[in-house]
């Protein structure tokens, strides 16, 4: 029988597994291989910057896949052997019959001058990790997470405009 193998365990890949695993019988082999054990909800992000969702409350243990009769590894993909049909990992060598890459996206910050320095939800997801006090984390997140009675409209639109106007 078929062995699927399914690179990335983001919606795409989670999916993809999921429904090859409802098409074929238990004598295919479906695996997802993600170099996290967990896949994040992105859509989840804003409540996450704001303090109102931890990272743990956007997120999933891929795990969860087993209960659909897929098997996930957790590791490091260094090379994919299209002729040999196998992904070599820091740990493991993954044959495959059928090869599905659902890797998901990765911000190049660098790529366009000036975007790593500018306001983006990248730079806003390593604030959501720092602590109340922090200097790196924008004063808006800080007064929101100290108890600031003003809406989060009010405070990402005030930030906002003053980031536009220079001010």
């Amino acid at each position: 029988m078929a062995n699927v193998l399914v690179l990335g365990g983001g919606f795409g890949g989670a999916q993809a597994a999921i429904a090859a695993r409802r098409l074929l019988d238990d004598g295919h082999r479906i695996t997802v291989l993600d170099r996290a054990d967990k896949s994040f909800l992105c859509g989840a992000n804003p409540l996450m910057v704001v303090g109102k969702r931890s990272r743990e409350g956007v997120s999933r243990p891929l795990a969860t896949l087993a209960e659909c009769g897929v098997e996930v590894v957790s590791d490091e993909i260094v090379a994919i052997d299209l002729q040999g049909r196998k992904v070599d990992t820091s740990r493991y060598e993954l044959p495959f019959d059928f090869l599905v890459v659902a890797l998901g996206a990765v911000y190049d910050l660098d790529a366009v001058p000036g975007s790593s320095a500018a306001h983006s939800w990248s730079r806003r997801l390593s604030w959501s990790r720092c602590g109340p006090g922090s200097s790196t984390m924008p004063k808006w997140i800080r007064a929101r997470r100290a108890g600031s009675r003003r809406s989060i409209s009010s405070i990402v639109c005030s930030h906002a405009s003053r980031s536009i106007s220079g001010g």
